[in-house]
C-alpha cells in the first residue's frame, strides 16, 4: 500500500500529470477527438512552462516557508526562557544517494539531506544539545541504507561524539518520523530542522505526537532578491520546487484529515493567494474522497 501511494503521488502531482495528459492526448488522437486532445496539449504545455518559471514556482512555495519564522541565533538565548527546555535537535531526512562511488559503494546525503545536516550541526555546535537524526528506508530492501544511518556516518565523520547522536531509522514519512521519536526518545520539547517548505507539516505532525516544537527552517527555496529575464525561462530547479510546494499542500491537507479526524478544521497559511485559498471549500469536501490511497499514513 505504501508504495502504492508512492506511485499514485508521481502519477497525480507534476510532472507525472502532465506526461499522463500528453498521453492521454495522443489516444485522443487517434479516435480524433481533436477537442479534447487540443485541451490536453494545451494544458500540458502551459503546466510545463509556468511550474518551471522562477516567478510560480515562488509564488507556490513562499506561503509554506514564510508560515515558520527562521531561528533567530543571535538570540538563541530567548528561546531558552521557557520554563520546559529544549532538549534534543531533531533532524528530518530528505533522501540519500544509493551506491556512490566515492562512498565506496555506500549511501550518501542528497542535497536537501546535507542542508539539514549541516544546521543541525551549527545549532548542535551552539548549544551542545544532542542530535536526534529521523529517517528509515522509503522502500523496505536491505539493500537500501536508512537515511539516519547515512547521516551518522556523515555526523561522526564531522567530529561529533556518538554519544550525542540517537537515531530514528524505522520511518518512512514525516508523521513516522514524530511518531517514532515520540516513542523511543519520548521528547516534551524539541528544536526541529527541515527544509522550510517542510516546516509546516512537520511541526503539525510533531505537535500532534505531543512534542513542542521550537522550529529551525532552512534549505529555503524563494528568490527574495529581484527577478530578471532568466527568471522567465523555463528552469528544472523550478518545476522540482513546485512539484515540492504542490505535493507538500496535499501532504498538510492529508495529514489534517487524518490524523486530526475532521474535515472542517483544515487551513491553508494565511499568505496563500486568494484564488488558491477559494478552493479550500471545494478541497475540504473532494480531496478526503480520494487522498486516502494516495498518500501514506
Amino acid at each position: 500500500m505504501f508504495l502504492l501511494s508512492k506511485i499514485l503521488q508521481i502519477l497525480v502531482l507534476p510532472p507525472g500529470i502532465i506526461i499522463v495528459a500528453l498521453i492521454l492526448a495522443f489516444l485522443f488522437l487517434f479516435k480524433k477527438k481533436y477537442l479534447v486532445t487540443k485541451f490536453l496539449l494545451f494544458f500540458s504545455l502551459i503546466s510545463l512552462y509556468s511550474l518551471s518559471l522562477e516567478p510560480i514556482s515562488d509564488l507556490i512555495i513562499k506561503p509554506l516557508e514564510d508560515l515558520h519564522p527562521p531561528l533567530d541565533r543571535e538570540n538563541f538565548s530567548l528561546y531558552l526562557e521557557d520554563r520546559i527546555q529544549p532538549e534534543y535537535i531533531v533532524v528530518l531526512g530528505g533522501g540519500t544517494v544509493e551506491s556512490s562511488p566515492e562512498e565506496g559503494g555506500s549511501g550518501t546525503l542528497n542535497t536537501t539531506s546535507l542542508k539539514r545536516l549541516i544546521y543541525g550541526y551549527l545549532l548542535f555546535k551552539e548549544t551542545k544539545l544532542p542530535i536526534i537524526l529521523a529517517g528509515g528506508r522509503v522502500i523496505e530492501k536491505e539493500i537500501y541504507e536508512p537515511e539516519a544511518e547515512v547521516a551518522l556516518r556523515t555526523l561522526l565523520e564531522m567530529g561529533v561524539p556518538e554519544n550525542k547522536i540517537g537515531i530514528e531509522a524505522e520511518s518512512r514519512n514525516t508523521w513516522e518520523n514524530a511518531e517514532h521519536v515520540k516513542e523511543r526518545f519520548s521528547p516534551e520539547k524539541i528544536i526541529l530542522v527541515t527544509s522550510a517548505y517542510h516546516m509546516p507539516r512537520s511541526v503539525y505532525s510533531f505537535r500532534q505526537n505531543g512534542m513542542d516544537c521550537i522550529p529551525a527552517p532552512t534549505d529555503y527555496k524563494t528568490n527574495r532578491a529581484v527577478y530578471n529575464f532568466l527568471s522567465f525561462f523555463p528552469d528544472m530547479e523550478e518545476l522540482k520546487d513546485s512539484y515540492s510546494a504542490i505535493r507538500e499542500f496535499f501532504g498538510l491537507l492529508y495529514y489534517r484529515i487524518r490524523y486530526q479526524g475532521s474535515f472542517t478544521a483544515i487551513s491553508f497559511p494565511k499568505s496563500l493567494p486568494r484564488a488558491l485559498k477559494a478552493a479550500e471549500i471545494v478541497l475540504n469536501r473532494l480531496l478526503p474522497l480520494v487522498l486516502f490511497n494516495l498518500f501514506p499514513e
